[in-house]
């Protein structure tokens, strides 16, 4: 009994369609054709196996490279998201310790003034005049006056500073809010190798093989 024998087989690979086909008649034992016609199919499925593997290897390393990127980026900013909360707690601290300077510098000035005062007080003495009458009381009313309007621009200067601070450390924060969404958008690009390729090869590896070997069922070989 003759049968076909092909020795070129040009295959679809997506729909297992035949597209083109040569080979020969033979006339001999069906076991040899069998033999043949099976190694034919083996073929085919190899080698769709082996592109399928060869894709699915490239997705892999290509999304294990996206992947590396993606954690630089977020663990960047997670670094810069501390960094920005470091500074917005420094100057938190720098506000405070305007303050406590300004309120310090007010004190020792308002000691100043009443050495001051009572270096005055002493040189009326000295005269024979007395301190709280006529002109000498007006020096140390001045004198007295001129010292607080000294003690409150150091207490407002303190207040200035302490509120550039505060304007600082409310921008650090609004920085490591920025920084925690840009780590938290890079982790959401991390993702594990999807097995999706490879299934897809060994599926139409099978169908191959399946219609090869139904050809070879309806006597084509």
């Amino acid at each position: 009994m003759k049968r076909w024998i092909n020795t070129k087989v040009v295959i679809d690979i997506e729909t297992g369609e035949t597209l083109y086909t040569e080979g020969f008649w033979y006339e001999g034992e069906v076991a040899e054709a069998i033999a043949f016609s099976t190694l034919m199919v083996i073929y085919a499925v190899v080698s769709t196996l082996l592109t399928a593997a060869t894709s699915y290897y490239s997705y892999y390393s290509e999304q294990k490279a996206a992947n590396q990127q993606a954690q630089y980026e977020s663990d960047m900013a997670d670094y810069e998201e501390k960094v920005a909360e470091n500074n917005a707690l420094a100057a938190q601290y720098e506000a405070q310790h305007a303050r406590e300077e300004a309120a310090e510098k007010a004190k020792q000035h308002r000691q100043q003034v009443s050495v001051l005062l009572g270096k005055q007080r002493a040189g009326m003495g000295a005269t024979g005049a007395m301190a709280d009458e006529g002109s000498f009381m007006d020096l140390s009313l001045e004198t007295v006056e001129q010292g607080k309007l000294d003690e409150l621009a150091i207490l407002h200067e303190g207040d200035l500073e302490a509120w550039r601070a505060n304007v600082r450390g409310m921008n650090y924060q609004a920085q490591a809010g920025l920084h925690a969404g840009a780590s938290s958008f890079a982790s959401s690009k991390i993702k594990s190798p999807s097995s999706g390729a490879l299934s897809a090869g060994l599926i139409s590896g099978a169908r191959t093989g399946l219609g090869y070997y139904s050809t070879f069922k309806t006597g084509a070989y």
